[in-house]
């Protein structure tokens, strides 16, 4: 047995999440009592030594604005840990400490491109990604992945991407590494591939890298920057502690920008925009998490894999139909429910079917866009007792519907 609890149930109806947020969830998949495991944030307590130093920090009971010394201290626990874990030395002058995840995509965007223009993602995709592209008035140019149902695995379509490149209108590409909802941590190969292609292009590349501390054992996380050469356009990099340690409430991130153009551009607008410094507990919990959350971390993705045996394990002997994408990387994966969707009622969804007759909420595949219609997306980050129990939910729904059509 691990140092830390992962099986423990904790409630979070009273917390005000929207994970858990009756309403949400009704507007969702219909009904309010279900298990949610739809938004990506976990189940588990965040890790003690993150507690320990929010708890102390709300104990001094006076919450003045950070220091420029507080936010470099920030800087520093984030180099130091990409250092360690990811074999990536930053220079610290290329580090913003920045908002959240989508507020510095979506202000990377008005500093990059104009109105009009096109920005490729690969698909599916997390749907923000879409919504901020397309409310900044760009266009979004889908590059849609290669699905193999054998083996249950994605592949880039590089030839449609260099496609997508060549065109003048198309500057800019956000490319999700670790992918989200694919589950794949991209080969130094595949990355090398992509970044050769986007030179030749001299279309901008920003990596998401949010999910990249959840990679697995068997697979390396590569950042994307680390593999520029010399006269490349290196990628921008944003990474969070909000995945990681279960803090995406506090929305601090870090935003690597190697260009020095572009980085003083992206300071100024934070000035401009008075969002340049994050919140004191924001800080705290980082600046802890960093340093200290390795063990947990550790241990949480052990206890992911295990999940993820169990899930996997259940299909194969309960539910052979639905077939577990497998992923590399964090505690979301997505399922193909192609063969289950034939069975629906027309105009039936699977994300209505599996909360009104299963009562478990998923996300829709089609929320990540129609290349993922047939798929659902699990989040699996809680304890497996839940687990097990929204995966007999599951089956006793489908085996009753099969009944009824066969």
């Amino acid at each position: 047995m691990g140092s830390y609890d992962f099986d423990r149930v904790i409630d979070r109806r009273t917390t005000e999440s929207v994970k858990w947020d009756s309403s949400v969830l009704q507007s969702l998949v219909g009904r309010s009592d279900v298990i949610p495991m739809w938004v990506a944030d976990m189940d588990f307590l965040s890790p003690p030594q993150v507690i320990s130093a929010l708890t102390d920090r709300v104990a001094h009971g006076i919450f003045g604005y950070p220091s420029a010394q507080a936010v470099e201290k920030s800087i520093t626990a984030f180099s130091q840990w990409a250092a360690q874990r990811h074999g990536w030395e930053i220079p610290d002058r290329q580090i913003i400490c920045s908002p959240g995840m989508i507020t510095t995509l979506s202000l990377l965007i008005t500093l990059t491109t104009e109105p009009g223009e096109g920005i490729i993602v690969q698909s599916p995709t997390y749907r923000p990604f879409g919504s901020i592209i397309t409310a900044h008035g760009r266009k979004l140019v889908e590059n849609r992945m290669l699905y193999d149902r054998e083996s249950g695995t994605y592949t880039l379509d590089l030839i449609e991407l260099e496609a997508q490149l060549a065109r003048d209108e198309n500057r800019l590409m956000i490319f999700c590494s670790p992918h989200n909802p694919a589950g794949r941590v991209w080969t130094v190969d595949e990355l090398a591939r992509v970044q050769q292609l986007c030179d030749r292009h001299d279309v901008l590349i920003i990596s998401d890298e949010i999910h990249a501390d959840l990679t697995y054992p068997a697979v390396t996380h590569t950042p994307f920057a680390s593999l520029a050469h010399e006269g490349a356009r290196a990628p921008v990099t944003c990474m969070a502690p909000s995945k990681t340690f279960n803090i995406a409430g506090e929305h601090i991130s870090f935003t690597v920008i190697p260009d020095p153009e572009l980085r003083a551009a992206y300071r100024d607008l934070l000035k401009k925009l008075s969002i340049a410094t994050p919140g004191v507990l924001a800080m705290t919990a980082a600046e802890a998490a960093y340093q200290h959350g390795g063990p947990w971390l550790d241990e949480l993705l052990v206890y992911l894999q295990r999940n993820l045996d169990i899930i996997e394990g259940f299909l194969k002997e309960r539910l052979p139909m639905l077939q577990l994408v497998r992923p590399q990387a964090s505690f979301i994966a997505f399922i193909d429910c192609t063969a289950l969707l034939r069975k629906l009622p027309e105009a039936s969804s699977l994300g209505e079917f599996f909360g009104d007759q299963a009562q478990v909420a998923l996300h829709d595949g089609l929320w990540f866009g129609s290349s993922a219609e047939g798929f659902v997306r699990m989040n699996f980050a809680m304890p497996a007792c839940v687990i097990e129990q929204s995966l007999e939910q599951i089956a006793a729904a489908v085996e009753q519907l099969l009944q009824v059509t066969p």
